[in-house]
């Protein structure tokens, strides 16, 4: 990073012929000479580049005095050394320091524009300058200007025989982009792709003899008049009535002065246009020609005025504003019909089911923003319907590109709920307060297209995501109670039961990896005695579709029976399972669904029925048929092969809260 000059040195531009050779002076301010004595010690100055030199300085006039030509030292640095430094002055650089940086930068941005012309300077050097220059190049020039402080422009005036007489500001700021346009476009590279070392190499050559020929480059380019596009709007906007486009001349040498091109004949300012106004004219629409397709009614006549717009056309040079705009080609709108564009955005919701899979699709839908402001379902069906670029809507005219309307009528990106999770609990550190949607920046980048859509999540996706960011840190209350569980639970048992909780009422499942014989199998069962009890959270249950209105547990949906648990277990543990439930919640019936016998009949919303892998493997069609509160795999490291026979079954068996328990989590 380039660093600035010290902020308390003041800059002074000092022109040069040819252009490409300006300095800029720096130099420190006076210092206060009645506060040294014998017992300060000044602190060193600080470095300045350039070499140390005199140069004539003009103080500015105080009062009714004239301004005081003095010579001084400074240090004096080429100006296309310094522009880095100057474009890095920081707020507390002096007033020079910045106001001449603010020249560097708007003189760099006409250089980068092609604003760029060749001429012969005073004395015959080669050099580029800095034009043509249209209105808003103008207004630029006036304010920096009239901002510049005297010290930027404390040289003298040259031609002044006692050099007393301050160089002008605006006189300054052409002579910056002067230097800066004659300086950039040189060296051994523009040399060789120019084939000459005229006008491309750094050091100046003496063409006296091409003043003809730069004159006449210059009054090409140069012309007396400016066009400018106007537009339109149909008086109704529910009429259908075509837009106009109007053409304007505004003066070069007048900016103030604009013509409309229907009024030339008859303008009283004709003459501030220049001497050959429908020249101009059309050959500023041959230039627009090179960035837009100009309407033939417009291109094949002497004396073009306006025309109207078919809506490609109308697209068409919308799309084509910025380059036109690069060109010196401005459109203009009328002043109650600013355009902005419609903006969408894909808004990811939950599946439609309460509870789902981490792999499951998410909800998605297109929504439409103007201004930030969503708009409702009117205004949208407006927007499909009509098949035009433009619309009116309170917000004003909103331009509508194809590759909007095309996506509103797709489904939208498809995204998975853990993907989406995923992206939103990486970035719920950053958020502040409760958005409407929160953004998914990873997402976002995976579906870009011409209209810049962003991927956000519903508030109800986004409560999941903070919920669920929640119960990995949060510390639950050491008495926990669970009613019908005849155990005391340890501290991280309190902890893996409230969050095996928390999963459930958000509709997630998990995977209890505690270590063997830290009781995995205890925790489970008062899982089950919690969710079971009456004052359990709500379970999403599966089918039902919530809004982020009424989201799961707002109690405005009557909650419906969980279900009974189905634990799943190999069957060395079926016994483990019997008493262990019959030990911890002595009240839950539990029926083991194994052998010759089994029956899935008359069973309690809270029994608890424990099967194995072969007989899910048989039975999965008869499991099937029963929606489970909790489905429980034991040891699910047996099903890690999710192609296997097992893992099939097993996911064909519906539960609104789906546990695996094991003690290998890396299988």
């Amino acid at each position: 990073m380039v660093a600035p000059l010290p902020p308390s040195v003041e800059v002074t531009f000092c022109p040069v012929d040819p252009p490409r050779r300006s300095l800029v002076a720096c130099r420190l301010p006076e210092r206060d000479q009645a506060q040294d004595d014998l017992f300060t010690v000044a602190p060193d100055p600080p470095e300045l580049p350039g070499e140390r030199s005199l140069f004539t300085h003009v103080a500015p006039r105080r009062g009714g005095d004239r301004p005081t030509a003095t010579d001084t030292m400074a240090n004096l640095v080429p100006l296309i050394d310094l522009v880095p430094r100057l474009i890095a002055a920081t707020s507390e650089a002096s007033t020079s320091q910045r106001a001449l940086g603010e020249v560097v930068r708007a003189g760099l941005a006409l250089v980068a524009a092609g604003r760029l012309l060749p001429c012969v300077t005073p004395t015959g050097w080669d050099s580029w300058a800095v034009a043509p220059l249209g209105s808003e190049d103008h207004a630029v020039l006036g304010a920096l200007a009239a901002s510049l402080p005297p010290e930027v422009h404390a040289t003298p005036l040259p031609g002044t025989r006692s050099g007393s007489r301050l160089a002008g500001a605006e006189a300054t700021v052409l002579s910056v982009w002067d230097a800066l346009a004659d300086a950039l476009p040189r060296g051994e590279a523009s040399e060789a792709l120019a084939g000459s070392h005229l006008y491309s190499a750094e050091a100046p050559t003496r063409v006296p003899h091409l003043r003809p020929w730069a004159a006449k480059a210059i009054a090409q380019r140069c012309r007396g008049a400016a066009l400018e596009l106007c537009l339109h709007p149909p008086d109704s906007p529910e009429s259908g009535d075509p837009w106009r486009l109007i053409l304007r001349l505004r003066s070069r040498a007048h900016p103030t002065v604009a013509v409309l091109a229907s009024g030339i004949a008859d303008s009283d300012q004709r003459h501030r246009l220049g001497p050959t106004p429908w020249e101009d004219l059309r050959s500023e629409l041959a230039r627009a020609g090179a960035h837009w397709v100009v309407p033939p009614e417009l291109a094949a006549v002497d004396h073009p005025t306006d025309t109207v717009l078919t809506d490609g056309q109308l697209d068409a040079l919308i799309d084509a504003t910025d380059a036109l705009k690069r060109a010196g080609i401005r459109l203009f709108w009328p002043d109650d019909a600013a355009l902005t564009t419609v903006k969408i955005r894909a808004e990811l919701r939950p599946p439609s089911s309460g509870a789902f899979g981490m792999e499951e699709l998410c909800d998605t839908r297109w929504r439409a923003h103007v201004d930030g402001r969503r708009l409702n379902a009117d205004e949208l069906d407006q927007l499909l319907a009509s098949r035009r670029p433009l619309i009116r809507t309170p917000d004003g005219w909103v331009r509508v590109p194809d590759e909007v309307t095309a996506k509103l009528r797709t489904r939208g990106p498809e995204v998975t709920v853990g993907s989406a999770i995923a992206d939103l609990m990486a970035g719920l550190e950053d958020e502040a307060g409760e958005p409407e949607g929160a953004g998914l920046g990873r997402l976002a980048l995976e579906d870009t297209h011409a209209a810049e859509p962003t991927v956000v999540a519903s508030p109800e996706l986004v409560k999941r995501a903070r919920r669920l960011a929640e119960l990995a840190h949060e510390q639950p209350a050491t008495d926990l109670s669970v009613p019908g569980l005849k155990a005391e639970l340890r501290h991280y048992q309190v902890r893996g039961v409230a969050w095996m909780a928390g999963l459930a009422e958000l509709g997630m499942g998990g995977v209890l990896a505690d270590d063997m014989g830290l009781g995995k199998t205890l925790q489970t069962i008062a899982v089950h005695q919690l969710l079971h009890g009456p004052d359990a959270p709500t379970v999403p249950p599966l089918g039902r579709s919530e809004s982020p209105e009424a989201p799961a547990g707002s109690g405005e949906t009557p909650a419906a029976p969980l279900g009974p648990t189905l634990v799943v277990a190999p069957t060395s543990l079926l016994g483990t399972w019997e008493r262990e439930c019959r030990r911890f919640a002595p009240d839950t019936p539990v029926r083991r669904y194994h052998g010759a016998r089994r029956d899935l009949g008359n069973l309690a919303d809270n029994a608890v029925v424990v099967t194995t892998y072969g007989v899910l493997r048989r039975d999965h069609g008869e499991l099937g048929k029963r929606t489970w509160g909790i489905v429980v795999a034991d040891e699910a490291q047996a099903v890690k092969n999710p192609v296997s026979r097992a893992a099939r079954s097993l996911r064909r068996v519906p539960g609104r809260f789906r546990l695996a328990l094991t003690g290998t989590p890396v299988e």
